[in-house]
């Protein structure tokens, strides 16, 4: 499309033909997620002539449906809260065909207070079952005409591919992530370090990869029979913050079940939190954990790395506390120089 060129102009054929052209451009040369969901947006919001559009994807593990690509040429999305994004989310989730709407409600400040301004959702469906995602987009200069429904019809046709395309280009980046974690968290275990110099190298590898305020270690004390907070990043939780509690709470829950738990929505302003027990030959270790703020849960893509790092620094947790514990028990009878060398 020639730049300036307006793209109502054109015939209605010719716009699906434009459209189809680079949105198969776009899939061709997409190599990471986000480029390709940033991609359809600004093709949408360009053939459509639209002010604002979003792009809202379902998490395959949730079902939820997650805003994953705007373009915003009316500064308008910049006015909605978190509370008007989740919100506005489970409305047009309840969208099954394309919708144009007046407005968006209370959830929206999109074309508040301009006349004439109409939003179009259009159900992003594969198969003809399963909702992949929804496009949302907002104009305030006229209503959308019955030959643009038309091309947001032929439009879904596409965009159910180029969204199941996309989710597999985030699960390729997903594991090529977790292999170069796991090579470096490996490396960790394998340098000459101090124990609790080596667990918070780890926590911060974890947090490198996986956003969170909080990455924490808590260590079972057999003779207390709890968990005691050995290491931490990069708060400490041992001292003012609030979350200690909330932490503590999820770190005995997950030894209790035996498995990874994930919290959601605490309280003490933690929006998520994730633990997965250390336990080797029925022996409880203790716990590895993570905590975010805001509304952001752990994906099943980020619990799967944290059980994998876990699976990984058990074996090297476990021999260092039982070194520790021979050396207290030898150390009241063996020379200093024998116990070292044992």
């Amino acid at each position: 499309m020639e730049k300036g060129h307006d793209p109502r102009t054109l015939p209605l054929p010719e716009r699906k033909l434009e459209l189809l052209m680079e949105m198969d451009s776009l899939r061709d040369d997409a190599e990471d997620p986000d480029d390709l969901l940033s991609g359809i947006v600004e093709v949408m919001a360009k053939g459509l002539a639209a002010d604002t559009c979003l792009l809202f994807v379902t998490d395959p593990s949730s079902g939820e449906q997650e805003l994953r690509a705007i373009r915003d040429h009316s500064g308008k999305v910049g006015e909605l809260s978190t509370e008007n994004l989740a919100a506005l989310s489970d409305d047009i989730r309840q969208a099954t065909r394309i919708e144009i709407l007046e407005g968006l409600g209370a959830h929206s400040a999109l074309i508040r207070d301009v006349d004439g301004g109409q939003v179009a959702v259009v159900p992003i469906v594969m198969g003809g079952e399963d909702r992949v995602g929804t496009l949302l987009l907002a104009r305030t200069d006229r209503p959308f005409d019955a030959s643009e429904v038309d091309l947001l019809d032929f439009a879904e046709t596409q965009l159910d591919s180029a969204l199941v395309q996309a989710q597999r280009l985030h699960e390729l980046d997903l594991r090529s992530r977790e292999l170069e974690t796991i090579y470096r968290v490996d490396r960790i275990r394998d340098t000459p370090l101090g124990f609790d110099e080596m667990l918070d190298r780890v926590l911060d590898e974890l947090r490198r990869v996986i956003h969170s305020e909080v990455a924490f270690i808590l260590l079972y004390d057999r003779a207390g029979k709890q968990l005691e907070l050995r290491a931490t990043s990069p708060e400490d939780l041992t001292g003012h913050w609030s979350g200690a509690g909330e932490i503590e709470a999820a770190a005995n829950e997950a030894v209790h079940a035996g498995e990874l738990i994930l919290r959601e929505g605490p309280e003490q302003g933690i929006g998520s939190i994730m633990c997965v027990p250390l336990i080797l030959r029925e022996e409880i270790l203790g716990v590895f954990g993570m905590a975010r703020s805001g509304s952001g849960r752990f994906k099943e893509g980020e619990q799967r790395l944290l059980r994998a790092i876990a699976s990984q620094m058990d074996t090297a947790i476990f021999e260092t506390l039982e070194q520790g514990r021979l050396r207290k028990v030898l150390g009241r009878t063996v020379d200093p120089h024998v116990l070292e060398r044992l």
